[in-house]
C-alpha cells in the first residue's frame, strides 16, 4: 500500500486517477481505505476529505443503537404499523417534524434505520467541509497542505461525533444552523440563510431559540471590555430568569420548560449525576478554555463569527446549571470552533507555540472524554466490519431482537 501510494506521489497522477484509486480502495476495505484517505487528505485533495465523510458516516451506520439512538430505534419498528394519518395525528404535532417524517418514511419503504443515521452524517460532515474550505480560501492566510490538514484534524478530536449522531437530532440540526449561518456571514445570503435555520428548527425546535439569540448577537457590535462583565451578570442572574421562563413556558404549554429551572432535564437530571459523569460534564467544559483564552485576546467586533461564538458563551452562562441545556450549548461550542480559530487567524492573531500546543492537548483529552464516556456504545458497535469489503459492511443490521436485548430500557417507545 506504501508503495502504491509512493508511485502516485512520483508520477503525479491526475485527481481523476487519485479518486478512482481512492474510491477503488474504499469499497474492498473501508478501514484499509483510511491510510490512503489521510494521504489525499495531507496532500490537500478535497475529494479526501469527500471520503473522509463517507468513511464517517460509514461509522455512523455503524454505531450500536443504545440510549436515545435505542428509542429512535424502537421508534422505527412502530412505524411500520402506522399509516400516514395514524403517524401524523399522534407525531406530528410538534414544530421539529423532519427526522420523524423521514424515519417513517424509511420505516415504510423498508430502508434500515441505520441508513437514517447513514445520510445525516455526510451531509453534516459535507457541510462542515464547506464552511472549512471556504474559509480557508478566502482567508488571508496562506495555508500550506500540512496546516490545512492539522487543523482539520484537530477539529475531529473536538467535534461531538457520538453525541450528533447518538442524539439523532439535536447535534445535526446545529451543523444545519451553523451552515444557515455561514451563507449569511460568509456568503451575505439573507433569504436562503433563514430558510436553512427554519430547517434546522423544524430538525429541534430548541434551535429556534438558539437561532434568534445568535442571529441578534451578530447585529451588535459589543465592544471587548464589556465581554466578560455581561457573562458575569449573564451568570448572577441565570438561576432567576430561569425558573421565570420555566413558570412562563409550563404557564402557557410552550415546549422547553423541562429544561429550564427545577425541570426533568434541568438541576434535577444534573442532581443525578454520579462523580465520573460530573467529571465528564465539567472537565469537557474546561478543556475549551485555551481556545476561550484565545478568543477573548485576539476579539475583533466586526467579525461576526465571534460575534456568533459570543452568543453561545452567554446561553451557556445562561443554562450552565440547567444539565441538557448546558450539554446542548457545549455542542455548539465545539462544533462551531475550528471556524472561530480560523476567524482568529484571519484577522491577524498571531498563537504561541505554546498555547497552540496546549489546544492540541486539549483536543486529544476531549476526545478522549467522549471516548470513555461512550465506551459501552463504541463496545457494542461492531466496528471490525469496516475491514470488510463496503457491500458487507452495510448489511449490518441491529433489528428488534438486538434492541431488546442491549437497550430494553427504553422498549417502551413500542407502547406510547
Amino acid at each position: 500500500m506504501n508503495n502504491f501510494i509512493n508511485s502516485i506521489a512520483r508520477n503525479g497522477l491526475s485527481k481523476n486517477a487519485y479518486l478512482f484509486g481512492l474510491v477503488s480502495t474504499f469499497l474492498v476495505s473501508p478501514f484499509v481505505s483510511l491510510w490512503f484517505i489521510i494521504y489525499g487528505m495531507r496532500r490537500n485533495e478535497r475529494n479526501a476529505y469527500i471520503v473522509f465523510a463517507v468513511f464517517m458516516a460509514l461509522m455512523a451506520y455503524m454505531l450500536a443503537p443504545i440510549s436515545d439512538l435505542a428509542s429512535y430505534g424502537f421508534s422505527y419498528y412502530r412505524y411500520q404499523n402506522l399509516s400516514w394519518d395514524q403517524f401524523a395525528n399522534r407525531y406530528l404535532s410538534g414544530d421539529d417534524f423532519i427526522m420523524q417524517t423521514i424515519e417513517w418514511g424509511f420505516s415504510q419503504s423498508g430502508i434500515p434505520f441505520a441508513f437514517m443515521r447513514f445520510l445525516q452524517t455526510l451531509i453534516a460532515f459535507n457541510f462542515l467541509n464547506a464552511i472549512f474550505f471556504y474559509k480557508i480560501d478566502h482567508s488571508e492566510n496562506a495555508y500550506s497542505d500540512k496546516e490545512i490538514f492539522y487543523r482539520y484534524i484537530c477539529y475531529i478530536l473536538v467535534f461531538p461525533f457520538v453525541l450528533m449522531v447518538g442524539g439523532v437530532r439535536f447535534g445535526f440540526g446545529v451543523v444545519i444552523m451553523l451552515y444557515g449561518f455561514h451563507l449569511y456571514i460568509d456568503r451575505n445570503k439573507l433569504i436562503p440563510c433563514i430558510v436553512v435555520l427554519l430547517l434546522a428548527s423544524w430538525i429541534h425546535f430548541a434551535l429556534f431559540y438558539y437561532s434568534l439569540l445568535t442571529f441578534a448577537f451578530l447585529h451588535l457590535n459589543i465592544h471587548k471590555k464589556y465581554l466578560i462583565a455581561i457573562l458575569l451578570v449573564v451568570f448572577i442572574v441565570s438561576l432567576p430568569i430561569q425558573s421565570y421562563v420555566e413558570a412562563y413556558f409550563v404557564k402557557n404549554e410552550i415546549r422547553g420548560g423541562g429544561y429550564l429551572g427545577d425541570g426533568v432535564w434541568g438541576r434535577q437530571l444534573g442532581m443525578t449525576l454520579g462523580i465520573k459523569a460530573l467529571v465528564y460534564h465539567w472537565g469537557q467544559r474546561l478543556l475549551l478554555l485555551p481556545l476561550l483564552y484565545a478568543f477573548y485576546v485576539n476579539y475583533d467586533s466586526k467579525d461576526k463569527w465571534l460575534r456568533l461564538f459570543f452568543s453561545y458563551l452567554v446561553l451557556f452562562a445562561s443554562t450552565y446549571s440547567a444539565f441538557a441545556l448546558a450539554q446542548r450549548t457545549t455542542v455548539c461550542l465545539t462544533t462551531c470552533s475550528l471556524f472561530i480559530y480560523l476567524s482568529l487567524e484571519n484577522i491577524g492573531s498571531k498563537f504561541s507555540v505554546k498555547l497552540n500546543g496546549l489546544m492540541v492537548i486539549c483536543a486529544v483529552l476531549i476526545c478522549s472524554f467522549d471516548l470513555f464516556t461512550h465506551r459501552k456504545q463504541i463496545i457494542l458497535s461492531d466496528y471490525w466490519r469496516i475491514a470488510q469489503p463496503a457491500v458487507y459492511t452495510f448489511t449490518q443490521d441491529y433489528n428488534m431482537t438486538w434492541l431488546f436485548d442491549n437497550a430494553g430500557d427504553r422498549k417502551g417507545s413500542l407502547n406510547n
